[in-house]
């Protein structure tokens, strides 16, 4: 899987803004998906040196570009 994408933006609305921002979650900043529970949620991603897991609708809520390899729908 390992996939890359750019953070864009993230809803300045969502409820959990501030506990993104303290897994690095800004934009800009390049982050890796890197796997998935079978059900696909939550999701795996790597950010900064670490991982961490978060739920899918979670993720709806971060707009991303994805950079150039193949794209897995999230």
């Amino acid at each position: 899987m390992q996939q890359e994408a750019k953070i864009l933006e993230l809803d300045p609305a969502h409820p959990f803004l501030q506990r993104l921002y303290d897994f690095g979650l800004l934009p800009g900043t390049t982050v890796k998906l890197v796997g998935k529970a079978p059900l696909g949620s939550p999701l795996i991603i790597a950010v900064r040196g670490g991982r961490f897991s978060i739920r899918k609708q979670e993720a709806r809520q971060i707009q991303v570009e994805w950079l150039p390899q193949t794209r897995t729908q999230l």
